[in-house]
């Protein structure tokens, strides 16, 4: 099932054959029934599983809008924030890794990660890159094929202006 339910008639100005629903917020799609709106991805899960999920829906490619079954996955909520976007990237453009500015003489690049709602210090490094692996080996570790291993952008020139020189 592609997760995306089309008009079958006419009701105000949506027209028959289009897209049903409307942007919900943060990417997903929301559909009102009988006055209730329902996130999109839900419907689908319904349609097809006969009930509503245990637990989460966690979208595989982090795409909100992408409601196709074969993205959809019960989920925990910290396995569903681990799978989370971008917003999770450090200052360093590097997911769990950010620049200790109080630090900037010594290994100045920590290290942390999110799990059940406690942070957790990973360390400190001399390096983003070595910060970054220490957190793709706790992401592994805590949430297994939930991790998410992005590297969103490198380091700003804003962020590099701070760094020591060697």
């Amino acid at each position: 099932m592609s997760g995306i339910f089309t008009n079958r008639i006419k009701r105000w100005r949506a027209k028959a054959g289009t897209r049903a629903g409307s942007p919900y917020g943060r990417g997903y799609r929301g559909i009102s029934l009988d006055g209730l709106k329902y996130y999109e991805h839900h419907l689908a899960w319904l349609i097809v599983h006969g009930g509503w999920p245990a637990s989460d829906l966690d979208h595989i490619d982090g795409n909100h809008s992408n409601n196709s079954i074969a993205n959809l996955r019960l989920a925990t909520a910290s396995q569903n924030l681990a799978n989370g976007g971008g917003w999770a990237n450090g200052s360093s453009g590097l997911r769990g890794v950010y620049l200790d500015r109080r630090r900037l003489h010594v290994r100045a690049w920590r290290a942390q990660i999110q799990v059940d709602g406690r942070a957790i210090h990973l360390g400190s490094y001399y390096t983003p890159e070595e910060a970054h692996a220490a957190y793709l080996k706790a992401a592994n570790l805590y949430f297994g094929k939930y991790a998410r291993h992005n590297r969103a952008q490198q380091p700003t020139m804003e962020i590099c202006q701070w760094l020591p020189t060697p």
